[in-house]
């Protein structure tokens, strides 16, 4: 791997012709050069330059089991709509990561699927059946409609005549690759419709990410009257990443009992201030409705980090209450098993 392909997976963004320096000055890039040359045998903080030699010089078998080997990571749960052509399987995954492993699934891309295969006119007849069978091993699903037109959701189902229209607009302009599902009608019938038929949390991606978001519509302030409706049926709604709006996510978490959150994609990319944001997400978020994740992606490195810069701050965060006689020191680890683990547990409803 070449150091502007390996910077390219370090950017939320489409990858780059040029700029292979400039992922490393940042806060993730300096995080992979400071705490990743020690699993790879190396010692400190090294140039990146160095470190890609120093990956080079090992088998990307050896360099994946060393980093996934690394995690201490008990149960992993794996979103597989995002480029799943290239994913290694959920199988090879926990192989590597010594984990058990529970699928996530996109709707959009259970969506773009059907249409493919069935087309536009059969959609609505066949996506809700189709779906709920392409669910029944996962422990839940994800919009990216803060991607393909923003979290205005609504209150309601929108008009089944208003989505044909929206899928016949889909279908006349699609290219080679097939359908791409976005918009706000689209979304929001993906969204309440997994609401209306699948006993499953729904986790949407919130905040910054690359640049198909206006990151002006990803503030989940706007899943408000959703969280309404799903709360009346009964369903988990899950805001991942949420940063810069950790603190309106941290909110809806406070006012309604089926919210939870994660800081996921936020805190490798935030780094050094990991622990700032992950104190203000705690300001109001209830203990019992935060939860690990790194949200990684691309290279081993980006899960190693993600669990160590989550355990790093959360520690630091606890260390300091109770150093300052906020809490007990068995508070603070009911803290920190709630927030790694049990949180989770109940949420997605696996066994371990």
């Amino acid at each position: 791997m070449t150091q502007l392909e390996f910077a390219n997976f370090l950017r939320e963004s489409p990858p780059r012709e040029n700029g292979a320096e400039d992922a490393f000055q940042s806060m993730i890039g300096m995080t992979v050069l400071k705490y990743c040359p020690s699993v790879l045998g190396a010692q400190g903080f090294i140039e990146p330059s160095e470190y890609l030699e120093l990956r080079r010089s090992l088998a990307p078998s050896s360099v994946t089991e060393k980093f996934m080997g690394s995690l201490g990571v008990s149960v992993h749960v794996v979103d597989t709509g995002f480029n799943s052509s290239d994913l290694d399987s959920l199988e090879r995954f926990s192989q590597y990561s010594g984990s058990k492993v529970h699928e996530v699934v996109r709707l959009e891309a259970v969506a773009e699927e059907v249409i493919n295969v069935h087309g536009v006119d059969k959609f609505l007849e066949v996506f809700p059946e189709i779906l709920r069978s392409r669910v029944s091993q996962a422990v839940g699903v994800k919009s990216i409609a803060a991607y393909r037109g923003g979290l205005d959701l609504g209150a309601t189902m929108p008009d089944l005549s208003n989505v044909y229209r929206e899928l016949k607009y889909l279908g006349q302009n699609t290219d080679t690759s097939g359908v791409r599902v976005y918009g706000q009608v689209m979304e929001s019938y993906l969204a309440h419709l997994a609401l209306e038929h699948l006993d499953l949390p729904i986790q949407f991606h919130v905040g910054f990410g690359d640049p198909d978001i206006q990151i002006d519509r990803s503030n989940p302030s706007q899943l408000t009257p959703f969280i309404k409706r799903a709360a009346q049926l009964g369903r988990k709604v899950v805001l991942l990443h949420c940063y810069p709006y950790h603190r309106e996510a941290a909110y809806l978490a406070h006012a309604f009992e089926n919210v939870y959150l994660d800081l996921g994609l936020t805190m490798n990319y935030v780094a050094a201030r990991a622990k700032n944001v992950l104190m203000e997400t705690l300001e109001l978020a209830p203990f019992t409705r935060m939860m690990y994740s790194s949200d990684a992606y691309g290279l081993v490195e980006l899960h190693y980090l993600g669990q160590l810069v989550f355990r790093n701050s959360l520690g630091e965060v606890l260390h300091e209450w109770v150093a300052t006689s906020l809490c007990s020191p068995s508070y603070a680890k009911g803290i920190a098993e709630s927030i790694g683990f049990q949180n989770a547990k109940r949420v997605y409803n696996f066994d371990n």
